[in-house]
C-alpha cells in the first residue's frame, strides 16, 4: 500500500508544480523503485523503466538476468483497453498518437485519456545467489538486451577490490553499486 500512496502522492505533487509553472510543463517520466525488507524485494514499477536481477545459477554456472518488472505501453490489451475506456485512444502504437508509454508520473494532458500513475508491483524473494539489481530506462534497453546489461555490470564488479564481495552484506553492494561508473 505504501508504495501505490507514494506514486500517487508523486504524480500529485508534480502535476502541482507543473502547473504552476510558466508555461506549464508538459513532461512526465516513468519509474521504477525497489523497497526492501529484509530479504524480499517489492518493486513497483510504470511506464517503460525496468528492474532486472542478477541471479547466479549454480547448475549452468552461468547469470540470468531475470525482469522483476512490467512495461507498460498502450499497445499492450489490458493498456489499451483501460485508454479506450476513459476515452482515449492509441495510434501507431502510442497514447494519442504521441505518448509511447500508458502509465506514467505528470503528463497532465494524457491522465483523462487513461494514463496513469498506478504502478505494477511485484515480490521477489532474494536468494544467496542474487548478486545486483538493475534499474533502468528504456534508452538502456533500446540499445542492450537485459543479457547484454547484465554481463557488462558483471565485468565492472570483477574490477572491484576482491573484499568487497567477502566483507559487505547484499545491501552494502547494492548501495556501492549505484555509484559505479563504469
Amino acid at each position: 500500500r505504501c508504495l501505490l500512496d507514494t506514486f500517487k502522492h508523486t504524480d500529485e505533487e508534480f502535476l502541482k508544480q507543473a502547473s504552476s509553472q510558466k508555461p506549464a510543463w508538459k513532461d512526465g517520466s516513468t519509474a521504477t523503485c525497489v523497497l526492501a525488507v529484509d530479504n524480499i524485494l517489492y518493486i513497483a514499477n510504470l511506464g517503460d523503466s525496468r528492474a532486472i536481477l542478477c541471479r547466479y545459477n549454480e547448475e549452468s554456472q552461468k547469470h540470468a538476468a531475470l525482469s522483476l518488472s512490467k512495461e507498460h505501453n498502450p499497445t499492450q490489451y489490458e493498456e489499451r483497453m483501460r485508454i479506450q475506456k476513459a476515452g482515449g485512444n492509441v495510434r501507431d502504437g502510442r497514447v494519442l498518437g504521441v505518448l509511447e508509454v500508458s502509465r506514467s508520473i505528470g503528463d497532465g494532458q494524457y491522465k483523462r485519456c487513461g494514463v496513469t500513475s498506478v504502478p505494477d508491483i511485484r515480490r521477489c524473494q532474494l536468494t544467496p545467489n542474487d548478486r545486483f539489481i538493475l534499474l533502468a530506462c528504456d534508452g538502456l534497453f533500446k540499445v542492450f538486451t537485459p543479457e547484454e546489461a547484465v554481463n557488462f555490470i558483471l565485468s565492472c564488479l570483477e574490477s572491484l577490490p576482491l573484499m568487497v564481495f567477502g566483507e559487505v552484506s547484499w545491501k552494502e553492494v547494492m548501495l556501492l553499486g549505484s555509484a559505479l561508473h563504469c
